[in-house]
């Protein structure tokens, strides 16, 4: 015979852990009891005494649906919500205007106006008339009077009235001062590449068998030293092939080049006088 010891049971446990055990066991028995409620609950009013058994399963209650403010903003009224459209355009559309309208300025022949003709020391402006009127008609020119209030200036219509007026004027030997034609002045480009001894002559005539008519040729000296340097200007008659001149890059055997003529920005002053303090 032997004697075993027995084990320790729930009452014989501690009291904090008996404790523990018993709220343990309590808690799950209320969350079975929720459950098989919810799963089994139906409405008591409906079952009669026959009915014991329903195949329905019961609905469970639906959760109200959220309202958003995102899909939900017809209810709410829109701040600073104007009633007017404010008109747009495209800024760009102006692109297309302007290609168009290069495209037909290219087809249109530009005239130049004619140069006004200034006639000094007038004092009686009827007889001047009397003159004009003679070749010309009055609706061909106008006329305006300067400052100075002797000094006329006459405004061709066109540069055929222009050419009768000067010959009519240089015939009478009447004095008066004009400009030169825009379309009669002389194309100038400057020639870069050949010697100072180079005979120009032989450049004229090369240029003339390319097509370009060479009106004059000069060499440019330095300004202070007046020496000769290798560069020249070339003027050439006016014509509709006179840009194509830059493209030449070989001259009587020699590489050149033809650049545009540079513009003066300084004022212009004689340089010999004494300077001004």
């Amino acid at each position: 015979m032997f004697i075993r010891n027995r084990s320790n049971s729930i009452s014989s446990l501690p009291k904090k852990l008996n404790d523990y055990s018993s709220n343990q066991h309590r808690e799950q028995q209320e969350k079975d009891n929720l459950d098989s409620q919810t799963e089994t609950q139906f409405d008591s009013d409906n079952i009669t005494s026959d009915e014991w058994q329903i195949d329905e399963i019961p609905t469970r209650r639906k959760k109200r649906k959220e309202t958003s403010p995102i899909h939900n903003d017809g209810n709410k009224k829109q701040k600073n919500s104007p009633d007017f459209v404010i008109p747009t355009r495209n800024s760009f559309e102006l692109l297309d205007t302007e290609s168009t309208n290069r495209i037909n300025n290219t087809d249109k022949v530009y005239l130049p106006k004619p140069e006004p003709i200034f006639v000094t020391g007038v004092i009686n402006v009827n007889s001047l008339k009397d003159v004009l009127n003679k070749f010309l008609k009055s609706d061909l020119y106008l006329m305006t009077t300067l400052r100075s209030g002797h000094v006329i200036k006459i405004i061709p219509k066109d540069i055929q009235t222009y050419k009768m007026i000067r010959e009519n004027f240089i015939a009478n030997n009447i004095s008066h001062y004009t400009y030169q034609l825009k379309s009669e002045r002389a194309y100038r480009v400057v020639l870069r590449g050949l010697h100072a001894s180079e005979n120009t002559t032989e450049i004229s005539k090369e240029l003339y068998e390319i097509g370009h008519e060479v009106r004059q040729i000069v060499n440019i000296r330095h300004r202070d030293t007046k020496e000769p340097l290798p560069v020249f200007y070339v003027d050439l008659e006016p014509k509709p092939n006179n840009i194509t001149i830059f493209d030449v890059k070989y001259l009587n055997n020699m590489k050149i080049s033809f650049e545009a003529p540079h513009k003066k920005k300084e004022i212009i002053q004689c340089k010999r006088e004494e300077p001004m303090f």
